[in-house]
């Protein structure tokens, strides 16, 4: 059987924007997916393996299981998501190219990429600034083996109307302490009563951090937790507020802030990278310093007395447009063709395949604490953990 691209992931059947773009390419039945850490597919029938690796599970095992996974696949491209398992399995990979796809920011991005540079023949970015930032830390490489796409989002054609009530500032996701930093919502609000004559905070969303949050904001009458929610009620419950908050430490480009923008939402997002192109939906006025949620209290009171300006109609129709699943599928296709991959200018040093194999001896742990180190340095492998 003839696959066109062949999709590895830690996890696929967990909630996440990665895993959602991942199970798009896998409605159209040509490509397939590998996960290493999900216990079963959810789908018998569906086009995924599952490796069911454990954290106690050797590598020389996980070899054994990819091996049998792939033994009749012929795919013309691998496509491994935040470049996990690539060091477990790249000689055993049947595509003759493999390409690194970047989903998110991390601390310590620049080692990562610059490990992973000697596996891959080239690398696509969900973010124009992580597009700009990978160029930069791979001066070597030809510019045409980095490829930029915006990520697939399934936008409704009429969202709900707005009612009228105090100013909203929304949060959508995980609630978590690590990357998304939810601790840092009691610092915002205090300074958002120094600065605001009437507003309330919706959380949509759950995570281990929520029972913490909760005690932490026991009394305050102006939040609420939603939960999550999906469908119409995702986007009646969105339409209600005027900003969308992001308190992370590091992101790619998020589907919530594309949602957001798309349901005239304004954004009150951390500068990640300063000077460099932004995701649609933001611009320099909807950036705040990152990790100073006092400045995006001040933000926010500064949009409030200047009236926030929402989308036009074209701006929205254009978003939806640049969005749109299908497209993103044309143009994954098109900038991945294997003929194309295959004529682009040399690699330096013919550093392609030069990379290592992870020891066979070792469990999966030791591969996850190595790559957490790469991701977030050594002080984030207990934070992380």
């Amino acid at each position: 059987m003839k696959e066109h691209y062949l999709h590895h992931t830690n996890y696929l059947y967990t909630p996440g924007g990665m895993q959602r773009m991942i199970q798009l390419h896998l409605e159209g039945g040509k490509d397939r997916a590998i996960s290493f850490r999900d216990a079963a597919p959810h789908q018998p029938e569906s086009s995924s393996d599952a490796l069911c690796a454990e954290l106690s599970t050797s590598v020389r095992r996980i070899r054994e299981r990819y091996r049998n996974a792939v033994d009749s696949l012929k795919p013309a491209v691998s496509v491994y998501h935040n470049c996990w398992g690539v060091e477990l399995v790249h000689d055993l990979d049947p595509a003759p190219c493999r390409v690194g796809f970047l989903h998110s920011d991390f601390p310590g991005f620049p080692g990562m990429l610059q490990h992973f540079a000697a596996y891959f023949d080239a690398f696509v970015n969900i973010n124009p600034g992580l597009h700009q930032k990978s160029m930069e830390l791979l001066p070597d490489w030809p510019k045409e083996r980095f490829m930029l796409l915006d990520s697939p989002v399934e936008l409704p054609a009429v969202v709900p109307e707005a009612g009228e009530g105090p100013s909203v500032i929304g949060i959508i996701g995980r609630i978590k302490r690590e990357q998304k930093r939810l601790d840092r919502l009691p610092a915002f609000l205090t300074a958002c009563d120094q600065l605001l004559d009437k507003y309330e905070v919706h959380v949509l969303g759950s995570g281990d951090f929520e029972d913490e949050l909760r005690r932490r904001l026991k009394g305050r009458t102006n939040v609420r937790f939603l939960g999550w929610l999906e469908g119409r009620a995702y986007w009646e419950a969105i339409r209600r507020w005027r900003y969308l908050l992001f308190m992370s430490d590091y992101e790619g480009t998020p589907l919530s802030l594309i949602e957001g923008a798309h349901a005239g939402l304004c954004a009150v997002y951390p500068d990640f990278h300063p000077g460099a192109p932004l995701p649609a939906g933001l611009t320099t006025e909807n950036l705040y310093p990152p990790g100073n949620v006092t400045a995006a209290a001040h933000l926010i009171a500064r949009l409030e007395k200047a009236g926030s300006a929402m989308p036009s109609p074209l701006k929205t129709k254009e978003l939806a447009g640049i969005h749109d699943p299908q497209y993103y599928l044309s143009r994954f296709h098109e900038l991945l063709n294997p003929d194309q991959l295959a004529a682009l200018p040399a690699l330096p040093d013919a550093r392609i395949r030069a990379g290592k194999s992870f020891p066979g001896w070792a469990p999966l742990s030791l591969y996850h604490m190595r790559t957490k180190r790469l991701r977030f340095g050594w002080r984030g492998i207990i934070r992380h953990s």
